[in-house]
């Protein structure tokens, strides 16, 4: 028996894939579409516990607007640390 190539989900396929998993079908049905066994698809399904992970979007800063303002952080935020070394003679 020959193995067959990894398959990289597309994001469509895996909401194809959820979207089947949420309405109730098996994962022998969800991986007949993809001409898979279930061990194909339990990988994507249950990586969260079987529930769809959140929809991830990238935050972009606004013009004129650094990713990281330093004006956001207090001045006491950042401590410098002494080492001072007490040996009593």
């Amino acid at each position: 028996m020959k193995r067959r190539p990894r398959i990289n989900y597309t994001e469509t396929q895996r909401a194809l894939m959820w979207d089947r998993w949420q309405s109730g079908d098996s994962m022998h049905d969800i991986a007949r579409l993809f001409d898979r066994s279930h061990p194909a698809i339990q990988r994507i399904l249950t990586l969260n516990g079987g529930f769809r992970p959140p929809q991830r979007t990238l935050l972009k800063p606004t013009r004129g607007q650094s990713p990281v303002s330093y004006a956001r952080h207090d001045p006491g935020h950042f401590q410098t640390y002494s080492l001072s070394c007490t040996h009593s003679k």
